[in-house]
């Protein structure tokens, strides 16, 4: 027990310092949490544009071997697309 209550002051002290303590403590927490966080971040990061220039590089060989299809380089336009042409122009001028 107590010997004496004396002021309030003298309670409240040392309550108050828990208080502090117990904020300065939570934004220590609440710091680490955060940079750990942040580097775990930074690294799934990192890691993921090294797997994607890795999967560049080993497929960039793959890309190469493969042409592209033929394609025609005249320029004349096909008599089927003619009648096409001809015929919206018909419907374009009723």
């Amino acid at each position: 027990m107590l010997k004496t209550l004396g002021s309030s002051a003298y309670i409240m002290q040392p309550l108050t310092n828990i208080l502090i303590n117990l904020n300065t403590n939570n934004f220590i927490e609440g710091a680490n949490l955060l940079t750990t966080g942040m580097v775990t971040v930074f690294i799934f990061l990192g890691i993921l544009i090294l797997a994607i220039n890795l999967i560049r590089l080993l497929f960039s060989e793959r890309i190469k071997t493969i042409s592209p299809s033929p394609t025609p380089n005249n320029n004349e336009i096909s008599n089927d697309h003619k009648k096409i042409i001809k015929a919206i122009g018909l419907r374009i001028n009723e």
